[in-house]
C-alpha cells in the first residue's frame, strides 16, 4: 500500500486549504461586526466591549482550531501523508476545543458576573461545549497515537 496520496487527494486538500482559510476568515469578520460593528455608528461602550470579548473568547479559540487544520491539508497537497503537521493539526484542534469548552463551561458565567452583566449559576453546563471538549479530547489522544504511528512507519522505513 502506497504512502503517497492520490492526485485527486492532493487536489481536494489543495481545495480544503482554500475553503478553510476562506471560511474562517469570514467568520471571524462576521464575528467582529456581530460583537463590535455598532461601535462603527456609535460611541464605544467600554464595559459592553467588555462582555463582547468575553463571549468572544471560547469561539476565537474555535476558530483558532479550525485555522489550524491548513498545514495538514496543505503538506498532503504537498504529496506527504501521516507526517508532523497532521499530527501537530490535530493537536491543536484538539486542545483549541478542550480550551474554548472549558472557558465556556467554567469562565464565561462567571466573568459576565465579574463585570455585572449577568447573574445565575457558577457553570453553564451547555451541552455543546461539553460535547466539544470532550472531542477535543479525542483528537489529542488521536494525535498522541498517530505521532506513535508515524515514528513506528519512519522506523520499520528504516530497517528496510
Amino acid at each position: 500500500m502506497s504512502s503517497k496520496p492520490s492526485t485527486s487527494l492532493r487536489a481536494r486538500s489543495a481545495r480544503y486549504r482554500t475553503v478553510i482559510t476562506w471560511v474562517t476568515l469570514t467568520v471571524l469578520v462576521l464575528q467582529l461586526l456581530q460583537f463590535f460593528g455598532a461601535y462603527l455608528v456609535r460611541a464605544i461602550e467600554w464595559d459592553q466591549v467588555t462582555v463582547a470579548l468575553i463571549m468572544l473568547a471560547p469561539q476565537l479559540c474555535y476558530l483558532y482550531g479550525v485555522w489550524s487544520l491548513r498545514p495538514a491539508f496543505a503538506e498532503v497537497a504537498q504529496g506527504r501523508m501521516f507526517g508532523d503537521a497532521q499530527t501537530k493539526a490535530l493537536a491543536t484542534l484538539g486542545w483549541s476545543l478542550i480550551i474554548g469548552g472549558v472557558f465556556s463551561i467554567f469562565f464565561l458565567t462567571n466573568l459576565l458576573r465579574l463585570v455585572q452583566f449577568t447573574e445565575g449559576g457558577f457553570l453553564n453546563f451547555d451541552l455543546s461545549d461539553i460535547v466539544l471538549s470532550v472531542v477535543g479530547g479525542a483528537l489529542v489522544l488521536l494525535s498522541h497515537l498517530m505521532a506513535k504511528a508515524h515514528a513506528m512507519k519512519s522506523e520499520l522505513d528504516d530497517i528496510i
